[in-house]
């Protein structure tokens, strides 16, 4: 919770921030949603139950099926904590939703299911907007993510639409030609948007 002198002290809730400690292992997954040619990183937290070994592994599996659709090690024998690339593990996906199990020689290879490591793979253009909730004079930074069939206009747009309006409230060129994932700031039309709940849709001359 937060509070301060300069409203008399009310008391704020804090509902966004929260603070997990783990006594198992586990992982996340940046960026968690993908375009299907695209690679994220695996950060892996190990306990000391479970760390550390080099020939450790983190498991691929479609949702809810018990079948492993690739592997990688960790290649990491010193460090609770280890970035790994999926890059090696990505080629066999298709477009749908991943998640993703851990072994070790450390504990006897118990399988360990890592909840908070998600992964969907998208065939369709889609965004996330970092941070999603921010003060009226703050600006966030949207990445946009276009798969090969509406890849690359530096002249494709996001529109800001009040939620549930059809009416375009203001828009911003990715102004990139080259890349599938691309950083747009929205400071450029923030400066027309109230205090309210935002969507946002995309157009491209490429489709």
């Amino acid at each position: 919770k937060y509070s301060t002198d300069v409203d008399g002290w009310v008391m704020h809730v804090l509902p966004s921030a929260t603070l997990g400690i783990h006594a198992e292992p586990f992982a996340t997954v940046v960026p968690s949603k993908i375009s299907a040619d695209s690679s994220p990183i695996l950060t892996l937290m190990r306990p000391v139950g479970q760390c550390c070994s080099r020939w450790d592994w983190i498991g691929v599996y479609k949702k809810g099926s018990p079948e492993r659709l690739g592997f990688v090690h960790s290649d990491n024998d010193k460090d609770h904590s280890v970035a790994i690339s999926l890059e090696s593990i990505m080629g066999g996906l298709g477009p749908g939703e991943y998640e993703f199990k851990y072994s070790t020689d450390v504990d006897g290879w118990v399988m360990h299911v890592l909840p908070s490591a998600t992964l969907g793979i998208h065939a369709e253009p889609f965004a996330t907007v970092v941070p999603s909730k921010i003060s009226a004079d703050s600006s966030p930074i949207l990445t946009l993510m276009r798969p090969v069939g509406q890849c690359c206009s530096r002249w494709d747009w996001i529109g800001v639409y009040k939620k549930g309006s059809p009416e375009r409230l203001g828009f911003v060129h990715s102004d990139n030609d080259k890349d599938h994932s691309v950083a747009i700031s929205l400071e450029s039309i923030m400066g027309g948007l109230g205090p309210g709940e935002y969507e946002f849709k995309y157009s491209t001359d490429v489709d």
